[in-house]
């Protein structure tokens, strides 16, 4: 992997190990540790504010990785880029990730939130791996949702890697924003009875226990094996009532449109504030690949997603 360090604060691009983890004297650890993936885009200004806000919430430790991409040219172009071109466009890439990392920097010390951050370029595929290793040490990996509308190569990339790779949960927050802000009173966790959406339901419940969040387990009907996953549903709920949340099961209908859709328009319906999810794909060789759930979902979603694999 090939990574070239631009400027470290606190820490820098070593393993970054987090603090002591911190109970809240209900006998649960509740995340104190969110690596956050920050970069020169407009919507990495949203993803800052939804870490911060949850930062705070959590009383916890943030640390952002901003990358300059390299930009990598086919053998047969390079003689026809000038070599001051190449030289100009990265040393471009290197002041915007600068200036990024100086807005989350400020906007950390504004909102009075125990930080971290490090710059350093690299090739798509070594950003992407070198993220997911660094979220490794951490409670809790936040990143963006791609927008469409940039032309922004690493998004789905850091997703993919973060997923398959780092064995940590991960935070999506969309581009637009999450809508409502700090405030985290509902989650809506998408349950199928298999081992990937009981990992990320497990994942999620110190965080959820840290905030409070009630939850609704919802299971997207595909008319097999309902009274099955119907047990395991409400087997669930029990568990997480041992954890001191307050949760219901319901199952929505689902014949007629996307399980990804149907999760989205029930967690609208009830104004939430997360939809909890497992990450559904596989991966071959260097090629990673989303299920096609997944993938509708991180197209479509509305509200921050916290996904596991």
């Amino acid at each position: 992997m090939l990574l070239t360090k631009i400027n470290t604060v606190a820490g820098g691009f070593g393993f970054l190990y987090p603090r002591n983890p911190s109970r809240r004297g209900d006998g649960h650890v509740h995340p104190k540790t969110l690596i956050l993936h920050v970069d020169a885009y407009e919507a990495t200004d949203h993803r800052i504010a939804f870490a911060l806000k949850l930062a705070k919430k959590l009383d916890a430790h943030v640390m952002g990785h901003v990358y300059a991409l390299e930009q990598v040219m086919p053998p047969m172009m390079m003689g026809d880029i000038p070599i001051q071109l190449i030289k100009a466009q990265q040393e471009q890439a290197e002041r915007h990730a600068r200036a990024a990392e100086t807005t989350f920097k400020e906007a950390s010390e504004a909102e009075g939130v125990s930080h971290e951050s490090a710059i350093a370029s690299g090739t798509l595929d070594a950003v992407a791996d070198h993220f997911a290793e660094q979220a490794r040490v951490a409670d809790l990996a936040i990143v963006g949702q791609y927008n469409p509308d940039t032309n922004d190569p690493l998004k789905t990339p850091v997703i993919e890697s973060v997923l398959f790779n780092s064995g940590r949960p991960m935070m999506i927050v969309p581009y637009i924003g999450a809508q409502h802000g700090d405030r985290f009173k509902q989650a809506i966790v998408g349950w199928d009875g298999g081992a990937t959406g009981a990992r990320a339901a497990f994942d999620a419940l110190p965080l959820l226990a840290a905030l409070k969040m009630s939850i609704q387990l919802v299971t997207v009907s595909r008319g097999t094996d309902s009274a099955e996953r119907e047990r395991s549903a409400n087997a669930f709920i029990e568990t997480a009532k041992r954890h001191g949340l307050e949760g219901a099961y319901q199952m929505i209908p689902g014949d007629n449109i996307d399980p990804a859709n149907a999760l989205l328009n029930d967690a609208a319906e009830r104004n939430a504030d997360l939809l909890v999810m497992g990450g559904y794909g596989h991966s071959r060789a260097r090629e990673l690949l989303f299920g096609g759930t997944t993938r509708e979902l991180l197209s479509s979603m509305t509200l921050p997603v916290l996904m596991s694999h």
